[in-house]
């Protein structure tokens, strides 16, 4: 499956995406995707490798965030699925002003001589999720159990997905695993909360929303 790191049986990661990292869940009622690649081509990418792990294809997307790095690339799905994610990012999709802002994708795939894809990210709607929580919800997809948490810190919305069959969190950008995580709507009281909830699950496998997978070491270092 090329640069994508399986994690477990059921659990994959990939790092190498332009901007946010992404996960997927294979579980009996489909593929799970957590967060989805901001560029068209990386996210049919993307799909069209976690797609055959499940007969019934890709058929939920959690998306942690509402910056657009991690709703961007839903835009992109081919398959219908059910998206869910917190109300934040329902809300802010909602308004219709753009303010999850694509500008940054679009000018900088522009630079990068990507005009065909600039002009795609531009163009598609972002669609609402269909499923918000408030705070926290629990999926229950067998043999999986998908313990969503909105814990802020980043931004109002930052959620993390711990999965405790598995050991393995999506800390979203929780854990930046990278210099200089961004502030812009932060929350530096919560985000040390978040990062002591996730101590205290003590996960074997930290996926942060940017850098490379780590451990513990990493999320006691950032807070």
């Amino acid at each position: 499956m090329g640069g994508v790191e399986k994690l477990s049986g059921r659990l994959y990661a990939e790092t190498a995406y332009d901007w946010a990292n992404v996960g997927a869940a294979v579980t009996e009622a489909g593929v799970v995707l957590i967060d989805c690649p901001v560029r068209p081509t990386d996210s049919l990418h993307w799909q069209g490798e976690v797609r055959g792990l499940s007969p019934l294809g890709i058929r939920y997307l959690i998306a942690t965030d509402y910056h657009g790095d991690h709703t961007t690339g839903s835009s992109f799905i081919e398959d219908e699925v059910t998206f869910i994610a917190p109300q934040y990012v329902f809300e802010d999709i909602t308004k219709g002003d753009n303010t999850f802002s694509k500008e940054i994708f679009v000018k900088t795939l522009e630079d990068r001589g990507f005009s065909e894809e600039a002009r795609q990210i531009a163009e598609a709607a972002v669609p609402p999720p269909q499923v918000c929580f408030e705070d926290s919800m629990i999926l229950h997809l067998e043999p999986l159990t998908f313990e969503v948490r909105r814990m802020g810190g980043h931004s109002p919305a930052t959620s993390s997905v711990f999965i405790p069959e598995e050991g393995v969190i999506f800390a979203s950008d929780i854990v930046i695993n990278e210099p200089c995580p961004g502030l812009r709507d932060a929350n530096l009281k919560e985000w040390i909360e978040a990062l002591t909830f996730i101590e205290g699950l003590s996960p074997g496998r930290v996926i942060p929303g940017h850098g490379a997978i780590c451990g513990m070491d990493e999320v006691r270092g950032l807070r």
